[in-house]
């Protein structure tokens, strides 16, 4: 038997990650042993979780987490005791969906989640920026406690992951022969633009010649770059370039605002906003700031 997999990483309410992951044996050429039964997987499969083991080395000191020994400091690394294995198996009834749609459901189910519905951007901030997030008070925490790791000896990566609250890893993983690869699906996207043009008879020509080439051995594409403009073209882009500008410095502004309210700082800063008329042909508006420093 051929062991398959893809694994499937979750972000949980409570901002810890869960994995899920759905193995599948298959049948080898050489048929020499009778087939494994999903009950039977799914014994293994905990068998082997709770045997698997990954000692980690540290040189870290300040790591209370570790076991000293002479040779240094270890950690184990293991799954842990919530292990849930369940057979998707096909029910016999044609009412409901079959193996494969239950299996892209469940997958689909699982990578739409993301770090979004905890506030949080898909783009890497920096520590300074917590404090000014709008997320709970829960995401914050995780969030300074990664900061916290980071200070240590060999953790300054973490930082570079505070998006996904510290998380490095892929969102999905799998084995090679589970489902199609990539290289296929670069070769059948190569195909589907052989075979587009505005000669229907070359079109067909092509795809019929390219049928039974999976991974065509000589690929050519020909690109011709030119330049077509810079800058803002008239004054409606700049009229839009200017109040996207002035409306993300606002936001900027009220948000160090807020959080020195937040913080009780001294000295408190009062913002007077004034519209003011900047350009008197077109009849654009932005706004004056002046700002009180309190004493």
């Amino acid at each position: 038997m051929r062991v398959s997999f893809v694994k499937v990483a979750e972000y949980q309410r409570r901002g810890v990650v869960h994995y899920h992951t759905l193995i599948r044996l298959d049948p080898t050429d050489v048929k020499s042993a009778p087939p494994v039964s999903a009950i039977d997987l799914a014994s293994l499969v905990r068998q082997a979780a709770d045997q698997v083991r990954l000692i980690v080395t540290t040189d870290n000191p300040a790591d209370t987490t570790v076991t000293i020994s002479p040779h240094g400091g270890t950690r184990v690394l293991r799954f842990g005791t919530q292990i849930d294995t369940q057979p998707i198996i096909a029910t016999g009834d044609s009412t409901k969906p079959g193996v494969a749609r239950r299996v892209a459901a469940y997958l689909a189910k699982y990578t739409t989640k993301s770090v979004a519905e905890f506030g949080i951007a898909a783009r890497r901030i920096s520590p300074g920026a917590i404090g000014e997030l709008d997320i709970p008070a829960h995401t914050r925490r995780i969030l300074c406690t990664v900061v916290k790791l980071a200070a240590l000896p060999g953790y300054a990566a973490m930082l570079d992951w505070l998006h996904t609250l510290g998380y490095r890893g892929h969102i999905t993983t799998k084995s090679r022969r589970y489902s199609v690869t990539m290289a296929a699906l670069r070769a059948a996207r190569h195909r589907w633009r052989q075979c587009r043009g505005d000669n229907l008879e070359h079109s067909r020509y092509q795809c019929d010649s390219l049928a039974g080439q999976a991974h065509p051995s000589i690929a050519e594409e020909l690109s011709d770059w030119r330049i077509n403009g810079t800058g803002l073209r008239n004054d409606g882009e700049r009229l839009l370039v200017y109040t996207a500008a002035l409306r993300s410095r606002e936001c900027r502004y009220l948000a160090c605002l807020a959080s020195a309210e937040n913080t009780e700082a001294s000295p408190a800063i009062r913002a007077d906003l004034r519209p003011r008329l900047s350009n008197p042909e077109s009849g654009y508006k932005c706004f004056e700031r002046r700002q009180e420093v309190e004493r």
